[in-house]
């Protein structure tokens, strides 16, 4: 045991170990504190657990780990009961210092108290995830309609290793079959698909699943682990009762009365733009409800409409937005549309195909000449253009040649209208018209979007040129001198302080 001190003199009295596994100690009297010296290197990972108010001692431990640096690394009061329990994650090498002490400062002969250290073996357990509208834990079951796909989300629980995760049905009946991504090294919920042929005719089936993970020491194994309530209370419907599951039912039911189709754009989805496809809902006849349609998963930085794309009752197509931001890492992904509408009071989601998605760099570059103007007058905005290379763009894809540019972001009372430009054209000019109540002040808010067409009427978006500025300036005012972001957005700042 390490020799109990007041802190901070334990620091240089701990006693240090390699041989990490239990030992045993005791708070011989109030306030005492006893510390541990453990030996770490860079990446280790330790579990560290105290026994004591399960043993019976009058204590409720307090357990906190001080790296070589004197900084706090973890700290636990209460993990289980009054014992603490936590994860250490060595950052740096050098000894770290385990601290055990009484939340109130108690001790005395019958303080006495255990700690464990173990090195957590990986493990990986994959569920799946209910609804955010359905109880929570609710039991799960996937309903297929026959001839049709369904969404389904999972996720995974990675226990001391991180990596990609892939996922598996296992006792699948005949004609019904699992389709997923993995899991990525950033995520821990992916989305599968579970297609039914017109031809199954087991109707009800238990499946499970099976998971593999990527650990630096090899592969970790997992399977389904699906916690289910039982018996549920207040307060928010907290589970008094649950049981663990390895199966889940597999249902399926009757063809669905309408299919969700989306053709892969030709166009790429470039940085910081947007790409409009289309899609297509093909209704039995008869059939006659809205179809709404979202994005059932996307790759890190690539989102969706805020809201689903509704198809009338009277319609059968529509164009599907996504959205890339500047972040988006090039290259190619799949994306899943997600169909849903309703039939005989009952809610049916379908999912399309995969659509193929490029996300590539950015074709054209633009910045906006800052423009001062009175209020109640017209100015122009030049807005002046780079394009890429044709030789640097993606194989298989061409310039476009023609382009509608607009221009965003004007202040309230200020308009503009659309500009064309061809590809190679290195200066966009824009008639501004201000009224008598365009607020006075800086706005740095403009910036351009660039709009092509390209074959099937899909629609290619750049929004370059962000944070251009239009000064409005009360009538025979000069223009301010020409100042930084950070000084418009202080200036601005101030402003609103003074009204």
């Amino acid at each position: 045991r390490g020799q109990a001190n007041q802190w901070p003199h334990s620091m240089q009295e701990s006693s240090s170990r390699r041989d990490l596994a239990a030992f045993n100690g005791i708070l011989a009297s109030p306030g005492d504190v006893d510390c541990f010296g453990m030996d770490l290197r860079t990446g280790d990972i330790l579990d560290a657990r105290v026994h004591a108010a399960a043993l019976g001692a009058p204590l409720d431990t307090t357990l906190t780990v001080i790296g070589p640096n004197g900084q706090i690394v973890a700290s636990n009061d209460d993990a289980i009961i009054h014992d603490s329990a936590l994860r250490i994650y060595a950052a740096t090498d050098g000894v770290h210092t385990l601290r055990v002490t009484d939340q109130l400062g108690r001790g005395g002969p019958t303080s006495i108290y255990r700690v464990e250290l173990r090195r957590p073996e990986p493990a990986l357990q994959v569920m799946f995830a209910a609804p955010q509208s359905a109880m929570p834990e609710s039991l799960p079951s996937i309903l297929v309609p026959k001839g049709s796909a369904v969404p389904v989300r999972i996720a995974c629980r990675r226990q001391g290793f991180e990596g990609d995760v892939t996922v598996e049905a296992t006792d699948l009946p005949e004609g019904v079959t699992w389709t997923s991504l993995p899991i990525s090294t950033t995520n821990y919920v992916g989305n599968a698909l579970v297609s039914a042929d017109e031809t199954v005719t087991d109707v009800c089936h238990l499946i499970g699943l099976k998971a593999s993970g990527t650990s630096s020491n090899g592969t970790v194994l997992g399977s389904l682990a699906q916690r289910v309530g039982l018996v549920y209370g207040e307060p928010r419907k907290a589970i008094y009762h649950s049981a663990t599951i390895d199966r889940i039912p597999v249902l399926v039911t009757e063809p669905a009365r309408f299919s969700v189709a989306a053709e892969s754009p030709t166009a790429t989805l470039v940085q910081n733009g947007q790409l409009r496809f289309h899609v297509r809902v093909d209704r039995e006849p008869g059939y006659q409800q809205p179809v709404s349609i979202e994005l059932l998963s996307t790759p890190a930085w690539l989102r969706g409409p805020e809201r689903p794309l509704t198809i009338g009752s009277q319609s059968s197509e529509g164009w599907f937005t996504l959205n890339a931001d500047r972040r988006a890492e090039p290259g190619d992904y799949s994306v899943i549309l997600a169909a849903t509408s309703f039939d005989a009071g009952r809610s049916i989601t379908i999912a399309s195909s995969p659509v193929k998605i490029r996300v590539a760099h950015p074709r054209v570059e633009g910045k906006i000449v800052r423009t001062a103007a009175e209020a109640g007058r017209s100015t122009q905005v030049r807005c002046s253009l780079g394009w890429l290379p044709e030789a640097s763009l993606t194989p298989g894809e061409e310039q476009q040649r023609e382009y509608t540019v607009t221009l965003l972001g004007l202040p309230a009372g200020a308009t503009s209208v659309s500009r064309s430009a061809v590809a190679g054209e290195t200066e966009v000019i824009f008639p501004v018209t201000l009224d008598d109540e365009t607020p006075v002040g800086l706005h740095n808010t403009l910036a351009l979007e660039l709009k092509t067409v390209v074959a099937g009427g899909t629609e290619q978006s750049h929004f370059i040129g962000h944070g251009g500025v239009l000064e409005v300036l009360d009538r025979g005012a000069n223009p301010a001198p020409e100042k930084s972001r950070l000084e418009i957005l202080r200036r601005q700042q101030s402003n609103r302080g003074d009204r």
